[in-house]
């Protein structure tokens, strides 16, 4: 009975200490893909503040597909304007719903005024 016991704790033991692993390991590859998502944006915003609209895209795009509103944002400026892409009103629009969906004030406004013309 005592080694039956002692083989259970062991192993509720293991358990315990392979779920904390896992996810500990889980974290850090968020906090890893957070650090590049923000650094994509970071890159990009630098070159749209420049207005070297092509160059930012590149960045700007990975971060929005990665769910960062302000880059999702920009975008919706770039598509809107034809900042550095191909001119798409649909296509801004469509990022900036996707930014406004998670709260982004600037997009918010942007369709607002959309909607009203």
């Amino acid at each position: 009975m005592k080694k039956l016991m002692r083989t259970g704790i062991r192993l509720l033991l293991c358990l315990f200490i392979a779920s904390v692993s896992v996810s500990q390991v889980y974290t850090k590859t968020n906090s890893s893909e957070q650090a590049e998502v923000e650094s994509n944006y970071s890159k990009g915003k630098a070159l749209y503040d420049q207005k070297k609209y092509k160059k930012a895209y590149p960045y700007l795009k990975k971060a929005a597909e990665a769910g960062h509103s302000d880059a999702q944002m920009h975008l919706g400026k770039m598509f809107y304007n034809g900042w550095g892409v191909k001119h798409n009103h649909a296509t801004g629009r469509a990022w900036h719903e996707k930014a406004a969906a998670q709260g982004n004030e600037e997009s918010k406004k942007k369709l607002s005024k959309m909607d009203s013309h």
